[in-house]
């Protein structure tokens, strides 16, 4: 069933409720932007994360199989649930999909956030293939020091 994210009541973490792995994750985020910003250099300012353990509607019910929003009435946040950080893959790529509709303004069938990711795609790609993108390499560089600390 479709539920309207923005009128939606997360269940929020706080920062000092957080593991050391779980806040290690989220020191990723500045690579994660710097491998955007690689690939598009008009990007806002990094969005304030909050993390949510559990999501409810204005009624009360659960939200189950969000792994994170965005809520265009608040413009600078984003929201992961809290499971997403167990697995670098499954954060770069929920952080990076709610960063996309922060950045294009643009709903899960709208063109425009569609054609961001399609965008990346082909940046990366011809980029990877030419030697010049630091996407892999940064991807590669976050996985090496997850496993490392």
């Amino acid at each position: 069933k479709e539920v309207a994210l923005n009128d939606s009541r997360p269940l929020l973490v706080e920062p000092t409720q957080l593991s050391r792995e779980e806040k290690k994750m989220l020191a990723l985020i500045p690579r994660i932007e710097a491998a955007l910003f690689a690939q598009y250099a008009s990007l806002p300012l990094p969005p304030i994360v909050k993390i949510f353990s559990a999501l409810y509607t204005k009624n009360g019910e659960p939200v189950d199989n969000v792994a994170g929003y965005y809520n265009p009435d608040e413009p600078q946040t984003l929201y992961l649930k809290r499971s997403q950080l167990q697995d670098d893959w499954r954060f770069i790529t929920v952080y990076t999909h709610e960063r996309g509709h922060q950045i294009t303004k643009g709903s899960e069938y709208q063109d425009v956030f569609r054609d961001f990711f399609e965008n990346l795609g082909y940046l990366y790609t011809s980029r990877e293939v030419f030697g010049k993108s630091p996407l892999s390499r940064t991807i590669a560089s976050l996985r090496e020091q997850l496993e490392e600390e």
